[in-house]
């Protein structure tokens, strides 16, 4: 009897503690509710997950994690002190745009478009973004069907947006490949995961380019983790913060010399998109903007042409006008800064000629 009433005691202590447990985390939980729209903008930018497998992507064991298909996700995003509603869609091949297929239809002009968050239009509407805009100026500076597919993925590494062309963009039949180039897209490749998601990496061998963590490992129970980040404001910003130090620690483990070993990874990498690239006969134009020049040496060296937008459309004009980023803490191109970059890439392709206007093919602006 002792022995049993023993057991019952503690029994009843372990279910009071667990209850105890579950008021405070639901307390805090309310709590967070509570003052979460006048104060943590971090639990908003969280939502729906701060994983790169969530409802708007998916794992690819070659990519680490890439655009779901045929989503229509409609998200809050904060502008300030505004929170602002952005509908997020994928076509049949999970690319922000309309609808196509790898077939290009006769006498288009296609552009496949490379990039991170900023290239997929984080915080943007579908027509908001660069390659929306880009499409309709040169379709009407051109006059010639012109498609911009937007391969764009938010967290990408330079290694996976390499990978990408290789995997599916090309084929996708591209006249000119763009890469949008800032340096979060060269810290990414130095690590096998982002974001506490695995994805493919590269190493230096004798000066030979190495693919490694191929096919990317399933993360595991990833279902719960977006689960709890998409319902709970206290889980979504402690998860964004654990990850936040954890990125500040990578950072400060940076060292000279480990950068300028990051930059020749960086150029190699670009080498074999080049090679790929040229494999399908298609022209890569990398492109760079604001302080973003001092990586221009880094594709320049594998003889990828590299431009920067401010030597194609003068920027302060446009700043006068508005901001070309979206208020802390989204930091993106806003819709005014998706039109500057567009027209900046499509002065390049006009000045270029790498796409001659359909009416007259010997005129080519100055």
């Amino acid at each position: 009897m002792t022995r049993r009433r023993a057991l019952k005691t503690m029994i009843l202590r372990v279910g009071l503690s667990v209850l105890a447990l579950v008021l405070v985390l639901a307390l805090l939980e309310l709590a967070f509710r509570l003052l979460w729209e006048f104060q943590d903008e971090d639990i908003r930018m969280s939502k729906p997950s701060p994983r790169r497998i969530s409802a708007a992507c998916e794992y690819d064991e070659y990519l680490g994690w890439k655009n779901r298909l045929n989503i229509e996700i409609e998200k809050s995003y904060v502008y300030g002190k505004e929170i602002r509603k952005v509908l997020e869609k994928t076509n049949s091949q999970g690319l922000r745009g309309p609808e196509c297929s790898p077939s290009k239809p006769r006498g288009v002009f296609r552009i496949i478009t490379l990039g991170c968050s900023r290239t997929y239009g984080l915080g943007a509407n579908q027509e908001e973004t660069y390659a929306h805009y880009l499409q309709e100026l040169l379709s009407d500076k051109l006059k010639r069907q012109t498609e911009v597919l937007n391969f764009g993925v938010n967290a990408y590494g330079l290694d996976q947006m390499a990978l990408m062309f290789e995997k599916y963009a090309k084929n996708f039949e591209p006249d000119l490949v763009f890469l949008q180039l800032y340096r979060p897209n060269i810290d990414r490749i130095q690590y096998d995961s982002n974001w506490h998601t695995p994805k493919p990496a590269f190493t230096l061998v004798d000066g030979t380019l190495i693919l490694e963590n191929v096919p990317v490992p399933e993360s595991r129970f990833y279902a719960i983790d977006t689960w709890l980040a998409r319902h709970s404001f206290l889980f979504a910003s402690l998860k964004r913060r654990r990850m936040k130090i954890e990125q500040l620690r990578q950072k400060k483990r940076q060292s000279i010399v480990r950068t300028q070993g990051l930059y020749l990874l960086a150029s190699k990498i670009l080498g074999r998109l080049k090679q790929h690239t040229d494999a399908v006969g298609v022209p890569l134009v990398v492109f760079v903007w604001g302080s973003g020049r001092k990586l221009i040496p880094i594709a320049a060296d594998t003889g990828i042409s590299v431009i920067n937008l401010h030597d194609f459309e003068e920027v302060l004009p446009w700043i006068e006008i508005g901001s070309l980023d979206n208020p802390p803490p989204i930091r993106h191109w806003s819709a005014h800064g998706n039109r500057y970059v567009a027209t900046a890439l499509c002065n390049y392709v006009l000045r270029s000629g790498i796409a001659a206007p359909a009416e007259d093919t010997t005129t080519l602006p100055e």
